[in-house]
């Protein structure tokens, strides 16, 4: 799943003391435009910063026969990194 645009989870928004795991399934459309459902939370807020951070994100889109199609993704954040 390459990311053409990454901009960086703002640790502004995190409390320091964060620890553990947040899975996100991401459904990629053809376009390289980016759906989210958290599948695993470590709530505080931290959900909010990081869909608000995937859907900033551009991704390539997988492509079958050489044409772009939808897909699904697990993209998965560590606490710390």
């Amino acid at each position: 799943m390459p990311f053409l645009l990454l901009t960086a989870i703002d640790r502004t928004r995190l409390p320091e003391w964060i620890r553990g795991d947040v899975v996100v399934e991401v459904a990629i459309s053809d376009k390289g435009r980016a759906r989210d459902a958290v599948l695993k939370s470590l709530g505080f807020g931290l959900d909010d910063v990081i869909v608000d951070t995937l859907r900033k994100w551009r991704y390539q889109p997988a492509k079958v026969d050489g044409r772009a199609v939808a897909s699904k993704h697990d993209v998965y954040f560590h606490f710390p990194s």
